[in-house]
């Protein structure tokens, strides 16, 4: 997507760069004698955002998910709420072979970084992420709070769901719904609603996984759990509550009670 430059340097421009970074090492304004402002410097990750805009127009979804994932490390907000959205919903691709699998659990961690750094479009998407049960507990006073949020962050955003949440709710939950937004919009975050996610854990094992049926199923140190459900499950030394929170094909994500990370355990 980059195209290399091959830059020719004469000897005159040479020098002349020299004594330009110079000047600027010795604290000396440039010619126009204003600093560059802020809003002239590029964004952090700004041309892997545009790689990634420009690869979903050509179908490349996989592809364009990479370059978000690159600017998002990067501190891009805009591009962390393109990538939170591709892992919400997922990505079909009907001309190529570059779909993206939904990953809502980690969907809702890049949206909610975008979010609380004013990325309406974000808000927007963790409002719906709310409504729907996508990757979260579904929760419409939340719902309705990001979307608000979504509206004071770009007014001219078309929100129509918004009118239609807000019939679900009644008066008191309208209200504790604006009162979050304002609370968001002032900079009170909430903690990220999913927990960070880390491969594995030696005190437990995934002894199977059972798709079919109404509820999926994972056995866990010889313990069914449906999706959803919490419980505990025997050690060696002890006991530990979880949550089942995810179910795969192969894997399943289970939350440990009192502790900061989420864990995917895979089939053994």
């Amino acid at each position: 997507m980059r195209d290399s430059i091959t830059a020719k340097i004469t000897l005159g421009s040479f020098l002349a760069l020299i004594a330009i970074t110079a000047s600027l090492v010795a604290g000396e304004k440039p010619a126009s004698g204003k600093p560059p402002s802020p809003a002239s410097m590029p964004l952090p990750g700004a041309e892997s955002l545009q790689d990634g805009d420009a690869l979903m127009l050509a179908d490349r979804a996989s592809d364009a998910l990479r370059e978000y994932e690159n600017a998002a490390l990067h501190g891009n907000a805009e591009a962390g709420g393109r990538l939170g959205n591709l892992l919400l919903f997922g990505c079909k691709s009907f001309k190529t072979t570059q779909g993206v699998t939904a990953n809502p659990a980690e969907g809702v961690r890049w949206t909610f970084v975008a979010a609380t750094n004013r990325v309406a479009s974000a808000c927007e998407n963790l409002g719906k992420a709310y409504e729907l049960g996508i990757g979260v507990k579904t929760n419409l006073v939340e719902a309705y709070a990001w979307m608000r949020l979504a509206r004071s962050f770009k007014p001219d955003l078309k929100l129509t769901h918004l009118d239609q949440l807000a019939v679900r709710l009644d008066s008191a939950q309208v209200r504790q719904a604006q009162e979050l937004a304002e609370t968001y919009r002032r900079g009170n975050w909430p903690t990220c609603p999913v927990k960070r996610l880390v491969n594995g854990d030696s005190r437990l094992t995934l002894n199977g996984v059972t798709m079919g049926g109404r509820t999926p199923l994972a056995v866990i140190n010889r313990q069914t759990f449906a999706l959803g459900e919490s419980g505990m499950v025997r050690l060696r030394d002890g006991s530990l509550r979880i949550l089942c929170a995810e179910i795969g094909g192969n894997s399943v994500t289970v939350e440990v009670e009192g502790e900061a990370e989420a864990h995917l355990l895979l089939m053994q």
